[in-house]
């Protein structure tokens, strides 16, 4: 109920009639579905260690390591059609899009 108690009045595009109370109530279900979540995460989890399931990675930090390097060619090929899609007129995305509407580059 943070969003209430902000004072910031809160408009959702689709559901436009939606009023102080609709939100309300929609905030605390979601509260107790985010509860319910976690519960039965616990329990389940319990219920694996109990089987003697291991439930972390082996590899620790060398797997994600490993993982970030793999990333090389997909960044080169978005980076690849990225620039492309420029050239037709596309606007730029993200972080380098708002530096150079500050006039950073």
């Amino acid at each position: 109920m943070t969003l209430r108690d902000s004072g910031v009045r809160f408009s959702a595009v689709d559901l436009p009639e939606a009023n102080d109370l609709t939100v309300g109530i929609m905030a605390l279900v979601a509260q107790q579905e985010r509860a319910a979540i976690s519960r039965r995460t616990r329990e389940a989890l319990a219920v694996a260690r109990a089987r003697g399931v291991r439930l972390e990675n082996p590899n620790g930090a060398a797997a994600l390591r490993q993982a970030s390097k793999g990333g090389a060619p997909l960044r080169a090929a978005i980076a690849k059609r990225a620039g492309h899609l420029y050239q037709l007129g596309f606007p730029k995305a993200g972080s380098q899009a708002r530096l150079e509407c500050f006039g950073r580059r």
